[in-house]
């Protein structure tokens, strides 16, 4: 997913309500974990926050080759940070990281996976805007 500088996918485009437009990324590169999320004009940061973005992974035969865990054993966990309200509800306001004290992996605060004793793959994404993660095992 790469945009050219100049064709940036149109981030300062604007539709009309009824309007779609479609882009089309080559993903013309080597293996990679990607992601994407939109540009719209002073919203990014809150579309982001609220999930309007994608993690995707692109493969090639080079990765393919590498003895790496595969199938169940190969988990992409893009992880972010959120601040809910008494009754749930995901709360956004600018520049607030540190009220942000939930933490959601694919999306789901507090998730578990059962593992097997054996060597997995982690594919991690920092998909928040404010936050910066340490991470060890």
């Amino acid at each position: 997913m790469r945009a050219v500088v100049g064709v940036s996918a149109g981030e300062n485009e604007c539709q009309r309500a009824a309007e779609s437009v479609d882009y089309t990324y080559p993903n013309d590169q080597s293996h990679a974990n990607l992601w994407f999320h939109d540009h719209a004009h002073h919203a990014e940061s809150e579309h982001v926050y609220r999930g309007l973005a994608g993690f995707y992974l692109l493969t090639d035969a080079t990765e393919a080759a590498l003895p790496l865990p595969a199938g169940r054993y190969d988990l992409p966990i893009a992880l972010r940070d959120a601040r809910f309200d008494a009754d749930g509800g995901l709360v956004y306001r600018m520049d607030d990281p540190y009220n942000r004290t939930t933490i959601l992996a694919n999306g789901r605060p507090w998730p578990r996976v059962e593992v097997a004793a054996r060597k997995y793959r982690l594919r991690l994404l920092n998909s928040s805007n404010l936050r910066f993660f340490s991470l060890r095992l």
